[in-house]
């Protein structure tokens, strides 16, 4: 999608593309050996919070249809990106909060061995709200980007 795609209609100036810029060489055959690049929970929780959920919020949509694909994943060598599923959860609640009609659609997440992983940022964000405020990439274990246990994202039991 192109940045002049601006939407049509009603929804006029309310579709939004980030394009962000990694700079990285795909390599499609041996996706394992390409680089992931520094973009994060931060950078889309900020975009997120700044730019699309005010339009969203602005456009009150009666329902919202997520097209959920977890090319970004921290595993998943696609999207070059290191999305944690406490960002994938962090981004369901808040558009469940904008619109209580949510429709989530699987589509993408390549990597099959950590799909489920991220998914359940999705499923655990609609059945039981938000994580903690304040969780970030460097939250967790200090090399999380490569730890498989993720336990202790989204507990919803009181310390």
């Amino acid at each position: 999608m192109l940045p002049e795609n601006v939407g049509a209609g009603k929804g006029k100036y309310h579709n939004v593309n980030i394009a962000w810029e990694t700079g990285l060489v795909v390599d499609e055959l041996n996706r394992e050996k390409n680089t992931l690049s520094e973009l994060g929970n931060n950078e889309y929780r900020y975009a997120c919070d700044t730019l699309l959920f005010p339009i969203v919020e602005e456009f009150a949509p009666d329902i919202v249809i997520i097209s959920c694909g977890f090319d970004g994943g921290i595993h998943d060598y696609l999207g070059w990106s290191q999305l944690s599923p406490l960002l994938y959860g962090y981004m369901t609640h808040k558009l469940n909060q904008i619109c209580e009609k949510v429709l989530v659609v699987q589509e993408g997440g390549y990597n099959v061995d950590f799909l489920g992983m991220h998914a359940s940022g999705v499923v655990n964000a609609l059945i039981y709200g938000p994580a903690p405020d304040g969780l970030s990439q460097s939250d967790g274990p200090k090399d999380w980007r490569q730890q498989e246990d993720f336990s202790w994202i989204g507990s919803t039991e009181a310390d």
